[in-house]
């Protein structure tokens, strides 16, 4: 297999020009159409384009990039979302498989960067997958509106509305046409 490159710095990312970087994902969405719109850094292989907002680190790398190589490197022998389960640091990472063509997501394990998502999306920030559309707002729960306006945070799994949730720390969403599911990470304790 060929070795992991980086994608090409020309490809135009409009979000890049409004000095955005949010992760924000459609499950209908390949990895082509998001590195047009996204600043997000990103490497690719026969297997997998995988992107990242943060900074994933992994024992033995020196830079998020490295980190991000070696994770595609084991991704050839095992699952991917078996690989991410290794990573730490501070993260959201989306890796795009191209056998399965469907969006594997993964955010750091003590949850400091929070990922929401629906049935059909997954993004960095509440208000950018709210952006999207498509929302009942007859589904809004009151109670998490009102936590939301004073924090300015949620917390737990909810958000101000039932139909959107965040991914609890320590799991990895599959973001599929078909759906979405998630699975609890499977890492050994630090301690």
């Amino acid at each position: 297999m060929s070795e992991p490159r980086t994608l090409p710095s020309d490809v135009p990312r409009t979000d890049a020009a409004a000095g955005r970087a949010d992760l924000v994902l459609g499950c209908e969405e390949g990895p082509e159409s998001f590195a047009r719109r996204s600043a997000l850094p990103a490497i690719e292989d026969p297997g997998y384009c995988v992107f990242w907002y943060g900074l994933p680190l992994l024992a033995g790398c020196d830079d998020p990039a490295s980190a991000v190589r070696a994770v595609l490197e084991r991704a050839r022998s095992q699952p991917i979302a078996e690989c991410l389960d290794e990573l730490d640091g501070i993260y959201a990472l989306a890796a795009f498989s191209k056998t399965e063509r469907c969006w594997y997501v993964a955010g750091d394990a003590a949850g400091m960067l929070r990922l929401f998502h629906d049935r059909r999306a997954v993004a960095t920030s509440f208000l950018a997958l709210l952006a999207r559309g498509g929302y009942d707002t007859g589904g809004l729960d009151l109670r998490r509106l009102v936590e939301f306006v004073l924090h300015e945070a949620v917390f737990g799994p909810w958000t101000p509305l039932r139909e959107v949730r965040a991914l609890a720390p320590e799991h990895v969403l599959r973001l599929a046409p078909s759906g979405v599911a998630t699975r609890p990470r499977r890492r050994e304790p630090l301690v």
